[in-house]
């Protein structure tokens, strides 16, 4: 037996609840402003001369001449920033960025806005699975799940500021007092002397390169060593440019040539590489700790890493990964199997998450200096307040809410603005809040177009739970004076006053389904008098028992799964009274049922009549009616135990002929059986079959 969950409930903010307001996504407004910026979102959009894009640096590309000596010719910083921007109703905002640029903020302004706007900001798991499942079809990885990011944090960062707290405190406090600090550039020495508690460095060869390279990098990597003396940790960033066989044989010459070592390898292969991650730790995890994660994506990316003993440490990015909301996830998955979690750059976003995750031991510092000399904003000057190493750690201040950041820079663009009116459309036309009489009132004269109608909500009464009323869009073959209309095609007046009184019949009817019934309906549709026909045929099959004799003298009523249908016939009046003739009518019905016991009538509806009352209209005299041929009915008790002794009686002729027949084959002889003559003797006394049987005649 399985166990099947329905489909979720509209969440609806709290009455009064303080709401969001409006979303919007913003970029640098050109590249060298982005660069002046110190780089925004994007660590790599940077100047000419910055170590970032212009050293050495093994990469997907750098096996390819063309795209070998900088990052930036190959376009490793061409998406840019975007950056999202939550306001909330009572005027506080919230910011969270990420890369994309003008593609990530065509999603969210587009896309995302739908389910964020009008929500409640503390809803941010509902927010996030929407946003993320409505979206899967063309970013499960990647570009959108980067725009979803940002618009989660900053979400978690309105949030903060709606209750007045560091987001850590809404994530479940803090697990540690201050947070180690590691450094990546290419100087680690220079990291060692500004008290981080690590370096890391980006490996400058890859396979392309040959056993040159090899030996280059292995000579960089002793260098780097001495320069920092044994004890002191080291780490290098192979940013998905190895190959598993090559990722080997470094590994293990580190181990035999480089006193101390390293501490790990990160991102040695290309992040969809499983396999070769789960070769590569099984096979050196014993010399050095394999780590990756940084251009993994959701929580799915990562379980497969660890499910596959692929890594000894993950590395998201929260600004890329799914945001804050799936980071934490993460953690929690990532401790499952004891796997530590340090998340790759993001500052502030990723001191908070680990500022509250037990197995989120440091924390990385991205050196953002042109010469790696200097401890600098990891955002540049798109905010204040983003708090900085000293000493090797980073403390957060508690009296800071939100993530801690003002956004400063007045020259950001917003690509695709929308209306004002625009904003909140997601939430605001949902059940129980839309007047569904006012939204029925402006339903539009039923003249069928192409386009759908509109639907009108219940906002539930007291007594009463009506949850939709709207209009079928489905129609059956109709006569050609009721064909669909083109768009824009003007309405005849006469159809346009039939319209008018079949409104009238609709609001009127709902109002009586009400007063009559104060009980659920799950829909109320307008049907045409074909389809009434139609469901009218099989009306008590659909009708609750307790409604039954109520609406069949009123309405046509069926029932499709769990949507109940209430079609309005034309020859009912507006004061839902049923005229002289419709009693008639009603009393032939009521007289002839069909071997299911259904009503069998009101065959006879007319098309386009108004009320007596109101056009004045007599009705004719009826059509004299066919005689009809009565129904067979049901065999009695009696009957049916007859039958069941006649079976029997011919079950024994069949027997003894069959045994007979078996007797002639074994003796070889044919045998001819001579006519029977008919036996005369006393009549036998009936069967207690026969006798009932006599009795029902009589």
């Amino acid at each position: 037996m399985s166990f099947v969950l329905g489909s979720h409930g509209v969440v609806l903010p709290d009455e009064g609840a303080v709401t969001i307001k409006a979303l919007r996504a913003y970029v640098i407004d050109s590249k060298a402003a982005e660069e002046a910026a110190g780089g925004g979102g994007d660590p790599h959009a940077q100047a000419h001369g910055h170590w970032i894009v212009d050293t050495p640096i093994a990469n997907p590309m750098s096996g390819y001449a063309k795209y070998k000596a900088s990052r930036k010719s190959w376009g490793i910083e061409a998406m840019g920033t975007v950056v999202a921007e939550v306001e909330l109703t009572n005027g506080q905002m919230g910011h969270g960025l990420s890369v994309g640029g003008e593609a990530a903020a065509f999603i969210i302004e587009k896309h995302f806005a739908r389910f964020v706007e009008g929500q409640d900001p503390r809803n941010v798991e509902l927010i996030w699975d929407q946003m993320w499942r409505s979206s899967v079809n063309y970013g499960r990885k990647g570009l959108p799940i980067q725009a979803l990011s940002a618009v989660d944090l900053a979400l978690w960062d309105a949030l903060g500021h709606l209750r007045g707290e560091p987001v850590y405190q809404l994530l479940g406090g803090r697990t540690k007092g201050r947070l180690p600090v590691y450094a990546t550039s290419t100087r680690p020495d220079l990291s060692k002397a500004m008290g981080f508690c690590g370096g890391k460095f980006p490996l400058p060869y890859g396979p392309g390169d040959g056993d040159a390279g090899m030996e280059a990098n292995i000579q960089r990597i002793k260098a780097v060593r001495a320069s920092v003396g044994v004890e002191y940790p080291i780490m290098i960033d192979c940013y998905m440019s190895l190959t598993v066989p090559y990722a080997i044989e470094l590994a293990r010459r580190i181990d035999r040539e480089v006193p101390g070592g390293v501490k790990w390898l990160g991102e040695c292969l290309m992040p969809d590489d499983y396999k070769g991650y789960a070769e590569l730790r099984a096979k050196v995890g014993h010399l050095v700790m394999i780590t990756c994660g940084e251009h993994e994506y959701t929580r799915y990316g990562f379980r497969q890493l660890l499910e596959g003993g692929c890594v000894d440490l993950l590395q998201p990015d929260v600004t890329w990964c799914g945001g804050l909301t799936e980071a934490r996830r993460i953690c929690g998955l990532a401790a499952a199997y004891d796997i530590p979690v340090v998340p790759h750059g993001s500052s502030v976003y990723s001191f908070h998450l680990q500022y509250s995750q037990p197995n989120s031991p440091m924390a990385e510092c991205l050196i953002m200096s042109p010469e790696a000399d200097r401890i600098v904003p990891y955002f540049g000057d798109l905010f204040t307040g983003e708090p900085l190493p000293s000493g090797g750690f980073v403390t957060l201040d508690p009296a800071k809410p939100g993530f801690g950041l003002s956004l400063t820079r007045t020259d950001l663009r917003r690509p695709y603005p929308r209306p004002a009116w625009a904003a909140g459309l997601g939430t605001k036309e949902v059940p129980d809040q839309v007047d569904w009489v006012a939204q029925a009132a402006k339903i539009p004269a039923p003249v069928w177009s192409a386009e759908p109608a509109p639907t009108a909500v219940s906002s539930a009464e007291p007594g009463l739970d009506v949850d939709v009323a709207q209009r079928s869009t489905h129609q059956p073959e109709e006569d050609p004076a009721q064909a669909p209309r083109c768009k824009g095609e003007p309405v005849e007046p006469k159809a346009a006053a039939d319209s008018d009184a079949r409104e009238q019949k609709f609001l009127t009817a709902v109002e009586a389904i009400l007063a009559a019934r104060p009980k659920k309906c799950m829909a109320i549709t307008l049907l045409s008098n074909k389809l009434q026909q139609d469901f009218k045929k099989d009306f008590r099959k659909y009708v609750h028992p307790d409604a039954e004799e109520y609406f069949r003298k009123h309405f046509a009523i069926t029932a499709h799964g769990s949507s109940m249908f209430v079609g309005i016939g034309e020859d009912v009046s507006v004061d839902n009274t049923p005229r002289t003739g419709d009693r008639d009518r009603n009393r032939d019905r009521d007289s002839v049922r069909d071997e299911d016991g259904n009503a069998d009538g009101n065959r006879d509806s007319a098309k386009g009549r108004e009320s007596d009352e109101d056009s004045g209209y007599s009705p004719p005299p009826s059509p004299p009616q066919k005689p009809r041929k009565a129904k067979p009915q049901d065999p009695s008790p009696a009957d049916r135990s007859r039958d069941r002794d006649r079976g029997r009686d011919k079950d024994v002729d069949r027997d003894r002929d069959r045994k007979r027949s078996k007797s002639s084959d074994s003796d070889h002889e044919p045998s001819v059986s001579p006519p029977r003559k008919p036996q005369m003797g006393k009549p036998q006394d009936p069967s207690p079959a026969d006798r009932s049987r006599d009795r029902d005649r009589k």
